[in-house]
């Protein structure tokens, strides 16, 4: 693998782990936010 190839993989690490992380946060802050517009009473 070359170096730079190495490089950019770990460049995409952070916003591959925000793409996981962020839902999980929101769900357990809110999670109605997560189901789009659901009318629940």
């Amino acid at each position: 693998m070359a170096i730079s190839t190495k490089a950019s993989l770990r460049e995409m690490m952070l916003p591959g782990a925000l793409a996981v992380v962020v839902p999980l946060v929101i769900g357990f802050v809110d999670v109605d936010s997560l189901g789009g517009s659901c009318d629940r009473n």
